[in-house]
């Protein structure tokens, strides 16, 4: 779950980087006078900054969800061993 919640908010920056560069090889490639080719790209950068927030949003809720089902479960105790209170547990008699 811990490497969900590292590995998502870095796909989420790699496919911001990914698409700005697209971006940026589209608007050098046809300048501003095609506003349709960059338009495609940051809805690229989007895409993958929209992924990475959902998986990162996502690893979190299962991760408070399972801490708080965790939390709620009833602690095992054991009973006392007979005489524990009495202080002759591992005495020999």
């Amino acid at each position: 779950m811990g490497s969900l919640l590292t590995l998502a908010p870095v796909l989420g920056v790699a496919g911001t980087v990914f698409g700005m560069t697209k971006a940026f090889s589209a608007l050098g490639q046809s300048g501003i006078a095609d506003p349709r080719a960059l338009a495609a790209s940051i809805g690229t950068v989007l895409a993958y900054t929209a992924a990475g927030l959902v998986l990162l949003l996502v690893g979190l809720v299962v991760l408070l969800t399972s801490l708080v089902l965790l939390l709620r479960l009833p602690k095992a105790v054991p009973p006392p061993l007979p005489g524990a209170a009495e202080g002759e547990v591992g005495s020999e008699h």
